[in-house]
């Protein structure tokens, strides 16, 4: 330890290089998977599944994992729920919220499915899926919203990988409250 001290008060550039290739390292070890599900009324989710690896670095892990959906708050939210500001405070960089928790359950052996709101798409620069132009009632209807987190959960629970009976949905802010 006095070591790595005395080498990043020498070197913050070795630091900062030793610091991208261990980050890269890690976001090399996460097999991500683009995924389309349709909900109650055959609206195509677009989403990412986060697959564990095993031990070894296979690509299919031994024995179904536990799985969570991420399910976001209100108003229209990525599958990366990018976060540039919290609680009154703007930060100067975007925190992909849950691209960050999904690669830290994924990296405990835990199956992650995150979704694009249907509020969320090209037609408001949210993010780049095939969504179209959505209908009023689409950003402000609890029904719509709870409905396309329980197609969520039901595409988590037909997947292979994952073990039906261990499926957990996480939510923040709108998504916390039902």
């Amino acid at each position: 330890m006095t070591m790595l001290k005395r080498h990043c008060t020498l070197s913050p550039t070795i630091t900062a290089i030793f610091s991208i290739l261990l980050f890269a390292e890690v976001a090399n070890s996460a097999k991500t998977i683009d995924v389309s599900f349709p909900s109650f009324d055959n609206f195509v989710l677009e989403g990412t599944f986060y697959l564990p690896l095993d031990s070894s670095g296979a690509d299919s892990p031994p024995a179904k994992n536990p799985g969570v959906v991420l399910i976001h708050g209100s108003g229209p939210q990525s599958r990366d729920a990018n976060l540039n500001s919290q609680v009154g405070i703007t930060f100067p960089f975007i925190i992909p919220a849950f691209v960050e928790i999904a690669t830290e359950l994924q990296q405990l052996g835990i199956a992650v499915l995150t979704y694009d709101k249907r509020s969320c798409g090209t037609f408001n620069n949210c993010h780049n899926n095939s969504y179209p132009i959505p209908m009023p009632e689409d950003f402000d209807s609890i029904d719509v919203f709870l409905s396309d987190a329980q197609a969520a959960l039901e595409y988590l629970q037909s997947r292979e990988e994952v073990d039906s009976s261990r499926i957990v949905p996480i939510g923040h802010s709108q998504a916390g409250s039902y």
